[in-house]
């Protein structure tokens, strides 16, 4: 589906209170990653490769080769072309100071 950058632009507002709520939890690294129920260990449980990696928002958002997978996919959707593991370390260094590749 291809819109143009006026379409896009048109769903500015579209952002939910509660993905404003998340997304500030998550910057301010006040999101709270257990729940009710969930026994008291701190690794990610998202693939087996993970298992005895401390389960942080920069594992979840960065280092997780889940999260690596789905940044590859946005970042190939968004330029286009596929992305390699090195363009992603770019992207994550460029993300990490704030500067614009």
């Amino acid at each position: 589906m291809q819109q143009t950058p006026k379409q896009l632009w048109a769903h500015k507002n579209s952002i939910t209170e509660y993905q404003v709520w998340v997304s500030y939890r998550a910057a301010t690294k006040q999101l709270n990653l257990f729940f009710d129920g969930r026994e008291m260990d701190a690794s990610c449980r998202k693939l087996q490769s993970c298992q005895h990696r401390k389960e942080t928002l920069t594992h979840l958002l960065w280092e997780c080769p889940g999260a690596q997978a789905c940044w590859k996919y946005l970042i190939s959707c968004w330029g286009r072309r596929r992305c390699d593991g090195q363009q992603l370390l770019r992207y994550t260094a460029n993300c990490a100071s704030r500067v614009p590749p």
